[in-house]
């Protein structure tokens, strides 16, 4: 199921301003002669990777599946 636009802003304003700013730097640094505006962070960071852990037995061991990427 995809994400809408506002979940992704719901996301990102949860995350609260240390997570935005590390964000905002990140994209910064990689591109020093042409500074990103938020939209333009908030369209570079699409992918979305889930990735379910599973517990199980007795000793709770761990199993994970394969990554999903198939959001757009």
């Amino acid at each position: 199921m995809p994400l809408t636009r506002e979940q992704v802003r719901e996301a990102v304003e949860r995350a609260g301003d240390e997570h935005w700013q590390a964000l905002i730097r990140h994209h910064e640094d990689a591109y020093p002669e042409s500074r990103p505006t938020p939209g333009d962070i908030c369209r570079l960071e699409r992918t979305v990777r889930i990735t379910h852990l599973f517990e199980f037995g007795p000793n709770q061991a761990h199993l994970l599946t394969e990554p999903f990427e198939g959001y757009s």
